[in-house]
């Protein structure tokens, strides 16, 4: 089982400087990091749970509930939200300044992979 993740210094590959573990209840299915804010990273997960993780710290300072097992992940270019997709259909859009779920589509099978882009939002 892959229920854990670890973040590498690129220039010390052969070991992590950071193990979050503990939170997780199935396969850590995706991750990301933040680029306006270095120190955080987010983590999409089977047991349902998008959180947020400050690197300095070590601990789970968010999470938010799917309803299903989250297979993909995808952070806004502006960082204020980000989208999850899970192996049922369901595509959330969540607020990270308020917490909460924005929006909901569902569709009949199940999502793989997200991807926003900036130039679409502008149309």
């Amino acid at each position: 089982m892959n229920n854990c993740a670890k973040v590498y210094d690129l220039k010390r590959p052969d070991q992590h400087l950071r193990s979050y573990d503990s939170d997780f209840k199935g396969n850590v299915t995706s991750v990301g990091c933040f680029w306006k804010q270095e120190n955080v990273i987010y983590t999409g997960c089977e047991d349902g749970y998008l959180r947020l993780f400050d690197i300095r710290a070590r601990n789970c300072f968010r999470s938010f509930k799917h309803d299903k097992p989250i297979n993909c992940t995808a952070l806004h270019p502006t960082e204020g939200s980000i989208v999850t997709g899970d192996e049922v259909g369901i595509v959330k859009w969540w607020d990270l300044a308020n917490g909460k779920e924005m929006m909901k589509i569902e569709v009949d099978y199940s999502i793989r992979s997200i991807t926003i882009s900036e130039t679409l939002e502008r149309m």
